[in-house]
């Protein structure tokens, strides 16, 4: 079961008696795991439901249940063991002997509310099948950004593996990335494996340089004097205003 619920101590105080017993009663002996996703993503306001089905559905597909995070301390007004209601700490393999089967109960801050029950397909004998993707024909950058360095070099590493290890729509990922993020305070970005075709990986290294060199002068910075090597010779002879930035893309790539 997955609880997206009310921010007040009583109020959650008072879900978790009414699940306690409701679900003592239905499952008896059974423990029944429960967990939320509002340490995951906060407060979802109006999409509160849409947020705990996300993470349920992911959970079925991977026959794995997720822990719950930043759960350290029970509370004692809310009876755990009475009710046999356990809190997953660590992800663990779907029991074999449990229906996969979950419960999505949500509780929005505005009074709406919203329970599904979800089944796996495998479970009533339905071939869960992949749609083959269409290959990746254009070239693609993946940025990313984060508050922390050490936090941005492990969503970078989180992506690679992910992308390598699942059929990705490298696209839509590319737009999410790049249009549907906040750009925080570190930021770096990587190329999909067509660009390491030297036609594409130079052009795009040029004007990464001369992206920084427009920025540096936007804040009236300007060297003294430039050195460059390899790709790099173009990006300085672009800063000494010897070529445009126009005729240095041209240079890379060709």
């Amino acid at each position: 079961m997955t609880e997206q619920g009310v921010v007040s101590l009583t109020g959650t105080c008072k879900l978790f008696d009414a699940a306690a017993d409701r679900y003592a009663r239905v499952f008896g002996k059974h423990w029944v795991i429960i967990g939320s996703v509002k340490p995951n993503v906060g407060h979802g306001e109006g999409a509160s439901g849409l947020t705990s089905l996300i993470k349920m559905v992911l959970a079925l597909e991977n026959n794995t249940i997720p822990p719950n995070m930043l759960f350290n301390t029970p509370n004692l007004k809310i009876l755990f063991g009475e009710a046999k209601l356990s809190v997953p700490l660590q992800p663990s393999l779907w029991p074999a002997s449990a229906r996969q089967r979950v419960s999505e109960n949500s509780f929005g801050i505005s009074g709406v509310n919203a329970y599904v029950i979800l089944d796996f397909a495998a479970s009533f004998n339905v071939r869960v099948s992949t749609i083959p993707r269409a290959a990746n024909s254009r070239p693609e950058l993946l940025v990313f950004s984060a508050n922390y360095a050490e936090s941005l070099k492990r969503a970078t590493e989180n992506y690679k593996e992910y992308i390598e290890t699942n059929n990705v729509a490298l696209g839509d990922l590319v737009y999410i990335l790049g249009a549907r993020r906040n750009y925080l305070s570190y930021r770096s970005f990587t190329k999909s494996s067509s660009l390491n075709k030297a036609e594409f990986s130079q052009p795009l290294y040029t004007a990464f340089q001369i992206g920084i060199v427009n920025l540096l002068r936007s804040w009236n910075v300007s060297p003294h004097c430039v050195v460059g090597h390899s790709s790099g010779e173009i990006a300085a002879a672009y800063t000494a205003n010897a070529i445009t930035a126009k005729e240095g893309i041209l240079i890379a790539y060709y």
